[in-house]
């Protein structure tokens, strides 16, 4: 595969050459949040309230961007600004590129329980969630390599993957090779891999409040 984009903003723009390399030639980086969420961020980057150019308020001097967080702390505090929306935490990767001589692309989505069991802690544990993972993998001593090293080095992505679903995070992948296209979920990809209970031993639900 020649290159990957992933849309979330995270480091693999430096990590992603290094660790796998394999004749990757570019990666891109997005992240988005809700439409109403972009439209402010927009409104606030055109009048510069982002950035540490000072403006007065009241006679004093403040940073535009301390300004507004002031403002915007107020406003929730005041009861304002509540979020009636649903919350979500979605990863999209797609990594484009040559297999056996044919054009060839990988897609993988991942989802999570709805807000009936996560309430607005999307973001949250689809954050702690993998690095809880990680820290029990490393402590049964399943880290692959020493020193400082990115997540895609080092663990095993099956097993990793095989963990992330029973915690109710799913990764669907779909490939495509010239017109031929197959969609499954990932962690069926293991060819009969299957978690070892001693690594969460409630599983289930326990398991995403644990993790």
């Amino acid at each position: 595969m020649s290159s990957a984009r992933k849309h979330r903003a995270s480091t693999e723009t430096h990590t992603l050459p290094r660790f796998i390399g394999k004749g990757l030639r570019r990666v891109d980086v997005r992240g988005a949040w809700r439409p109403e969420t972009m439209q402010a961020l927009r409104f606030f980057l055109n009048y510069r309230l982002i950035t540490s150019d000072p403006v007065q308020v009241n006679g004093t001097k403040i940073r535009a961007k301390e300004f507004l967080r002031a403002h915007l702390l107020q406003a929730t505090n005041n009861g304002h600004g509540q979020d009636a929306g649903d919350w979500a935490f979605l990863l999209y990767v797609e990594v484009k590129g040559m297999r056996a001589g044919r054009e060839a692309s990988r897609i993988y989505r991942t989802s999570h329980p709805s807000m009936s069991d996560w309430g607005q802690q999307a973001t949250a544990k689809m954050t702690g969630i993998p690095v809880s993972i990680g820290a029990q993998l490393l402590s049964h001593g399943e880290g692959q390599g020493r020193g400082v090293m990115a997540p895609e080095a080092a663990f095993d992505p099956t097993r990793f993957i095989a963990e992330l679903a029973r915690r109710g995070i799913r990764v669907e992948e779909r490939v495509e090779e010239q017109g031929i296209v197959d969609r499954r979920p990932a962690d069926v990809l293991s060819h009969g891999f299957v978690a070892t209970p001693d690594l969460i031993s409630n599983g289930g639900k326990e398991g995403q409040s644990r993790a």
